[in-house]
């Protein structure tokens, strides 16, 4: 709408941002896959495409909400989906790295949940703001924001293998 696409133009240019996502996760996967034949740590491995992916969905994000055409903005949003996939796919194989075999299924799933509590969310709070606001830009800064926040949490606090005898004492 902000841009004064057609709706019928508007579904093949939402197949794009999901179409780079698709090889932006193929990507992530084998680039992580080819740090660690090529001598990476595990754990780092996993981490460094998982933190430069979040870092340019963020930048590519930011970009869209400052785009002034259309064809740009599908671009930035695009480029922001191949990079978010990038990362999320190490993120996803990040947690068989740092947690112990018999935690992996219960890891994933605390994963997942937080995963869906923020797809949860985000529609209703961007659907709030653009109503408040008549514009996607608030939004999509929000989004990079977040995004941003994320890198850093994986960035600073993921660092290590987690020690199952750790994990014991809170069963």
């Amino acid at each position: 709408m902000q841009q004064h696409i057609s709706i019928a133009k508007t579904g093949f240019l939402a197949s794009v941002p999901l179409l780079c996502a698709f090889f932006g996760a193929l990507c992530g996967g084998w680039v992580s896959d080819r740090l660690v034949t090529g001598g990476m740590e595990l754990v780092a491995s996993r981490r460094l495409p998982l933190i430069l992916g979040l870092l340019g969905s963020a930048i590519f994000t930011g970009m869209a909400a400052v785009a002034t055409g259309a064809g740009m903005a599908v671009a930035c949003i695009a480029l922001s989906m191949f990079c978010m996939q990038f990362g999320i796919t190490c993120k996803w194989i990040l947690v068989t790295a740092v947690t112990p075999q018999a935690y992996i299924a219960s890891a994933a799933a605390n994963q997942n949940f937080a995963g869906f509590l923020g797809g949860t969310c985000s529609p209703i709070v961007t659907g709030f703001i653009v109503d408040v606001t008549g514009s996607f830009v608030i939004a999509l800064a929000i989004g990079a924001a977040i995004t941003l926040i994320g890198a850093a949490l994986f960035q600073f606090f993921m660092t290590t293998v987690i020690d199952e005898g750790e994990l014991k004492k809170y069963e």
